[in-house]
């Protein structure tokens, strides 16, 4: 993956801050900090190169391909400036987060740094005649740069600027990640396991606001409905089947269902919270390729049980190993130190491919590390000023967890100031 940089000037409370976007991104700190907002801010650059949001770039330039065939109809052609893009790019990501967080009134400065070389791009189209069964038909050649290209029948109703919108999408792709392979993205925001509780009709309400709520009920709506899509990875089904002990499944009925490992179903509402906060991930990935999905996953030790959290950071792990790119917010120490865990792992086989399988069979592990390049590690922290900036965390040392261990050792140390004064009090009394 190449750099991208995002410069955050303010959003929120986060000021003069910078993230590089790496295929799993870690953002931990105390609650109230904007850890989700910063999140969400990398999110957006996966939906803009998944989605259908840079048809409005070229809408609000006049360029829907319409609008040009109406006074040129068989061939044209025109130009953009990759500073007029970013510029756009800038200005929706910031309209993108005010409506993801339901505040039109967020404060929003930040830029983007995308490897783009060339200072422009040109896009043409031509119209070009085939024969079919004796017959002459049309078709239209839309073409990036005489790189990238698609071809549309001309019997097409109204194309818009989508010609447009995928090509620059596939040439975006490329640049940014040497490949076009993420081409889905999900979001699964906190409490989403409430969400499920949800009527249809209360979910259908939430859905026509336009926060990051809405996105995942939207979301979930899609995966829902869809039918499986390429070849699914049964490895990482199977480790979500286990850490949930069954499946999820839709019924005859169109309705969602826990399935236990024994065969026994039960409605989805029934299940346990650490069941219905997974669910949409399950769902997701028994439906599409891990290699292809780009997940914001906030706090995925949501009613976990420790040994969970500890498996759900395996699973995380090996979804980035085959392929995935995942965003996550964090207030799980368990979450964090398996992680560290499988980084030192890596680092070790490096070293020593002897004393790595010496170390997986001392402590019971599996064959599973993951390369630190692939991560990046943020904490979040509150300045003096009240300001929070955020913070690389440099991996070489693991991924601290400071804002965690301050907080353990200060209980650690209560608990056990608390226990002494029991027992000198309790042998005190007993003379």
């Amino acid at each position: 993956m190449k750099i991208v940089k995002i410069y955050i000037r303010e959003l929120g409370a986060v000021r003069d801050s910078e993230v590089e976007v790496k295929p799993l991104m870690i953002f931990s700190g105390e609650s109230g900090l904007g850890k989700s907002y910063v999140a969400i801010l990398v999110h957006y650059l996966y939906k803009l190169l998944t989605e259908s949001r840079l048809q409005r770039f070229f809408d609000s330039k006049g360029w829907s391909y319409d609008t040009l065939a109406s006074t040129s109809p068989d061939t044209g052609a025109f130009s953009v400036s990759v500073d007029e893009l970013l510029l756009w790019i800038n200005n929706d990501a910031s309209q993108y987060m005010r409506d993801a967080v339901g505040n039109p009134e967020l404060h929003v400065d930040i830029s983007f740094e995308v490897p783009i070389s060339q200072v422009s791009y040109k896009f043409t189209y031509r119209t070009v005649l085939y024969g079919v069964e004796g017959k002459e038909m049309r078709s239209v050649v839309f073409e990036l740069d005489n790189t990238y290209n698609i071809r549309i029948d001309e019997t097409a109703k109204s194309m818009g600027s989508l010609p447009w919108s995928l090509l620059l999408q596939s040439s975006l792709s490329r640049a940014i990640f040497d490949s076009e392979d993420i081409e889905q993205t999900f979001c699964m925001v906190p409490g989403r396991g409430a969400l499920l509780n949800l009527s249809l009709t209360a979910q259908d309400r939430l859905k026509a606001s336009k926060d990051i709520y809405s996105e995942f009920l939207s979301d979930w709506s899609v995966v829902r409905g869809m039918q499986p899509f390429g070849e699914r990875d049964e490895e990482l089904v199977s480790r979500l089947y286990d850490i949930n002990g069954g499946k999820i499944e839709i019924d005859d009925d169109d309705k969602v269902i826990y399935r236990l490992a024994s065969g026994e179903p039960f409605p989805i509402n029934a299940a346990a919270s650490s069941i219905k906060e997974l669910a949409p991930l399950y769902m997701l990935l028994d439906k599409y390729p891990a290699n292809r999905l780009s997940i914001l996953f906030e706090e995925p030790e949501a009613h976990l049980h420790p040994q969970k959290q500890v498996d759900i950071a395996d699973f995380v792990v090996r979804a980035v190993n085959k392929g995935s790119h995942i965003q996550i917010t964090t207030h799980s120490d368990y979450f964090v130190r398996r992680l560290n865990d499988r980084i030192f792992l890596h680092m070790i086989r490096d070293l020593d491919s002897v004393e790595y399988g010496l170390t997986l069979e001392r402590y019971g592990y599996s064959d599973l590390s993951v390369d630190a390049s692939l991560i990046g590690a943020y904490l979040l922290r509150r300045e003096t000023d009240g300001s929070v900036k955020v913070f690389p965390q440099q991996l070489d040392k693991g991924i601290p967890y400071e804002s965690f261990y301050d907080v353990i050792e200060k209980e650690a140390r209560h608990s056990l100031d608390i226990q002494q004064s029991y027992y000198k009090l309790k042998s005190r009394h007993a003379e």
